[in-house]
Order: structure tokens, then C-alpha cells, then sequence
């Protein structure tokens, strides 16, 4: 029951995990689904079932035949598409093969797989989701949140994967700005190079790509266009969520437009009135 409620939870969290939750649970549903005759409250359930037995089969047997000349045939036609909007960074991937940059990569945990497809062998990624390794996760979050870390702080990850470039989108899934990504705009160590509608690409100054950068180089403050469209269509698409809204403020704020800084915020607020970050903010004003 134990594996069964376990496995269960991962396909929900992903639907890779789902065919896991399928070998699992058939054998343990089937066992009580045996196990079930034998209790009291089934019993009259259990006859009838049993009287109709042909019924059934014939049933289930003509459901098999449907789902393999109709259902099966109709899901191979599908197609899928790359979700260039929110997930993968088409754009910024087509950049990276174009050019060469020096050192190594450090990218966003969900790009991952889409950039080993897109990048591989040439360029090989930081982390994707095949990732397991605890210690190699820690490291990850440390850069990601710009944090000092327990052990080493993000730069001096950067430096022991001689990272020079980083490719990130700017918000996490639930809605905030990666800190990472605040840090690299306010960094004067730190060249934009490429900016669109979802990925952000920052190339560290230094003597190896110091002509690429020259040829490529932004105004950081393009990189909170970035912000403002992401921010902008998933606090549309996630109704009840305050945080794309904070992103907004936060970015607004920096650019100097007080009015739609504060606009956002008071929605915001209409989302969480007690959320403590919201009304922090709202003293500002």
C-alpha cells in the first residue's frame, strides 16, 4: 500500500513516473480487488458479479477491441509541439549553436533536457531532470539563489565548473524572480548577450570571450522585458497566484514606473491580503 500511495504522488508530480505507478499498483489493486470477496459487506456484490461473468468479459473485451482500432490509432497521429512560450528556449538555443562562447554552461533545471537535444555533444549541459545526486542538487539551488551556501558560495561553484555563461529564464515556476538572475543584472562582472521572450543568456567577462562580447552585448534593462512578458502572462493564466504580480512590482519599481509598480502590487494584494511581502511593498508608496 505503501508503494502504491508513493508512486501514486510521483505521477501526479510528473508524468514520466506514470508507468512506475501502473507496474506498481495493477499487481496490489488486483490482489484486493481479490481480497474483497472475501469480506462480508461484498459478498451479495461478489455474486452478482460472478452470475455475470460472460457479461463482463464480453464487455471488457470489446472495450479492448475499441481502444486498439480506434483510441490507440488516434493518440500515434498526435503531434506534439515544443512549448517555445513557457518551457523551451527555442530561440536561445538556436543563439547558442550559432556562436561559440568559452567555458561551460550553467542552465535552468527545466532547460535542461531540451538543451542536451538541441546542444549535444558540442555544448554539454549543467543539470537536466535525470539528475539524482544530493550534494550535485545542493550546488545547483546554491547558484540558482545566489546563495553563499554552507560549504561554497555561487561564485565559487561557478569557478570550480569554470562556468561562463548561463542560460535562465527569469521566473521560478511558482512566480519569483530567480535571485540568481537579479544578481547577474545588477553584476557588472556579467555581459547580457540574449534576451527574448522566455530565456535569458549572461556571458562572464573575461579575456576568452571578451570579442564575443563585444559583438553581443546588451542593456541589462532589456532583461526586464523578459521579466515583465513572463510575469505578465502567467499571472494571467494562474488567477489565484500573487507572485508573477510581485515580479511585476519589483521589476516596475526598478525601471521607475511608480504607477504600474503600484498596480500590480494592489492586485496582488486583492489575491493575498496578508502576504507579508505585498504589503511591505505597499509602504513604498
Amino acid at each position: 500500500i505503501l508503494l502504491l500511495v508513493v508512486f501514486s504522488a510521483m505521477s501526479f508530480m510528473s508524468i514520466r513516473y506514470l508507468i512506475f505507478y501502473m507496474c506498481v499498483s495493477a499487481p496490489i489493486l488486483a490482489g484486493l480487488i481479490l481480497n474483497l470477496k472475501d469480506e462480508r459487506i461484498f459478498e451479495k456484490i461478489s455474486g452478482y458479479l460472478n452470475q455475470r461473468e460472460i457479461i463482463l468479459n464480453s464487455i471488457a473485451c470489446i472495450a479492448g477491441i475499441y481502444l486498439i482500432f480506434n483510441t490507440i490509432p488516434f493518440l500515434a497521429k498526435y503531434e506534439f509541439k515544443e512549448d517555445t512560450r513557457f518551457a523551451f528556449p527555442k530561440d536561445a538555443a538556436d543563439f547558442l549553436n550559432k556562436h561559440e562562447i568559452k567555458g561551460n554552461i550553467f542552465n535552468e533545471y527545466g532547460f535542461g533536457g531540451y538543451l542536451i537535444w538541441r546542444l549535444y555533444p558540442e555544448k554539454r549541459v549543467f543539470i537536466d531532470g535525470r539528475t539524482l545526486e544530493p550534494e550535485f542538487m545542493n550546488e545547483y539551488r546554491t547558484i540558482a539563489s545566489a546563495d553563499s551556501g554552507m560549504q561554497k558560495s555561487w561564485e565559487e561553484i561557478i569557478g570550480k565548473y569554470n562556468i561562463s555563461y548561463i542560460v535562465m529564464p527569469p521566473l521560478y515556476p511558482t512566480g519569483e524572480i530567480y535571485p540568481i538572475v537579479e544578481r547577474l543584472i545588477e553584476n557588472d562582472d556579467w555581459a547580457l548577450v540574449y534576451n527574448d521572450h522566455l530565456s535569458l543568456i549572461f556571458v562572464k567577462k573575461n579575456s576568452q570571450n571578451d570579442s564575443f562580447i563585444k559583438t553581443f552585448i546588451k542593456d541589462k534593462k532589456e532583461s526586464y522585458n523578459t521579466i515583465i512578458i513572463q510575469a505578465s502572462a502567467r499571472a494571467k493564466i494562474k488567477g489565484v497566484n500573487p507572485y508573477y504580480l510581485i515580479a511585476l512590482g519589483k521589476v516596475f519599481y526598478k525601471m521607475g514606473r511608480m504607477d504600474d509598480a503600484r498596480k500590480a502590487f494592489l492586485i496582488a494584494y486583492e489575491r493575498d491580503p496578508k502576504n507579508p511581502i505585498i504589503n511591505e511593498w505597499l509602504k513604498k508608496f
